[in-house]
């Protein structure tokens, strides 16, 4: 979320150094038009973010090979989700037949779902999926863990499952058309992109 304080430090900051904002933005302005010049990159999509959604069965002899695979699997930060394969009678609300789901942010990934997998409010969860990405940092992934709840939240499938102040707090999700597809994406044209509907299963 951009808050109105930040744009006033940076120009305390930029009148401190001596330097003029809206050269900096010119500056970046260029440097973007020599990096995808106008007739090169028109109408080309291409995902430019060495990103990956790594599936995994929500158990604890899944994560702890994938946290054999590669040290940043618990130093690096990612965003994660955790959900239910299908409804079931041990969800939250299975008369409305929605599916668990919980999004979560780390640096610690393997840490984290090992704390998951011994917590009896998500025993019903049954996939992981872990979003990771050499580029991230943790804004990005605060950023991209709250832009996924509110679109899981309006998907129509999900009741989506967080944490507020050490209490469980449930996002009802809206009901859409069975048509809807929710979809966001990091990093413009070329970051990651989710849509709910494709999203790889663990058995993939």
């Amino acid at each position: 979320m951009f808050r109105a304080s930040w744009l006033t430090d940076c120009w305390l900051l930029a009148d401190r150094l001596g330097v003029d904002p809206d050269q900096i933005v010119l500056d970046k302005l260029e440097l973007t038009r020599q990096k995808y010049p106008v007739d090169k990159a028109r109408g080309e999509v291409t995902n430019t973010t060495p990103s990956e959604i790594v599936p995994l069965e929500f158990d604890r002899e899944s994560v702890h090979v994938w946290g054999l695979v590669d040290p940043r699997n618990s130093d690096w930060p990612v965003v994660y989700e955790l959900d239910q394969t299908s409804p079931m009678k041990s969800g939250r609300h299975p008369e409305e037949r929605l599916r668990d789901i919980y999004v979560g942010e780390t640096r610690n990934a393997v840490a984290r779902l090992r704390q998951h997998l011994v917590n009896p409010e998500k025993r019903q969860l049954d996939s992981i999926r872990v979003i990771v990405d050499e580029t991230f940092n943790k804004s990005a992934c605060l950023d991209l863990e709250s832009r996924l709840i509110q679109l899981l939240s309006a998907d129509g499938s999900y009741s989506v499952l967080n944490r507020s102040d050490g209490g469980t707090r449930t996002a009802r999700c809206a009901s859409l058309s069975s048509t809807s597809t929710a979809s966001c994406s990091l990093g413009g044209s070329g970051g990651l992109t989710y849509k709910s509907s494709t999203w790889p299963s663990a058995s993939s």
